[in-house]
């Protein structure tokens, strides 16, 4: 990555400062230059198609937002700046609707599902997996 310099404006400066150290923690690199000017020499691999600038606006503002359940339905689970900062960043590096995956990738995502505590519902409470009774399929069909 070439590094990508960023102005914020007072809040998102004041932001930024006080959660540097989470956001290093988290592998992104960050160096402050002047007047609410920021240099981005990295970011997290998993972030790697992520555009820098973006990705630390939308920290920011998620952060800085009224209603901060980040979109959680038991938003008591994110009780650490860090906590927070990983759903953001998971939330930026997830897969968009209509994006095409090739067999091995969707394999692999649901390999992947099916190693979490409970495959059946997102971070937030979204179910991802429904149990279909087999008379309902076939209501469908008639």
């Amino acid at each position: 990555m070439f590094p990508e310099s960023i102005e914020l404006d007072k809040t998102q400066q004041l932001l930024l400062e006080s959660i540097e150290d989470e956001l290093k923690h988290m592998g992104f690199m960050l160096e402050y230059e002047e007047d609410n000017r920021w240099i981005i020499q990295g970011m997290p691999t998993t972030l790697d198609k992520q555009n820098p600038k973006d990705t630390i606006l939308q920290i920011l503002d998620a952060l800085d937002s009224e209603s901060p359940d980040y979109g959680f339905e038991n938003p008591d689970i994110l009780t650490t700046t860090i906590s927070k900062i990983a759903f953001l960043m998971a939330r930026t590096a997830a897969i968009k609707g209509g994006t095409k995956l090739s067999i091995s990738e969707m394999e692999h995502l649901i390999s992947e599902l099916f190693k979490l505590h409970n495959p059946q519902y997102t971070p937030n409470g979204k179910a991802i997996i429904r149990t279909i009774d087999i008379t309902h399929i076939q209501s469908l069909f008639k």
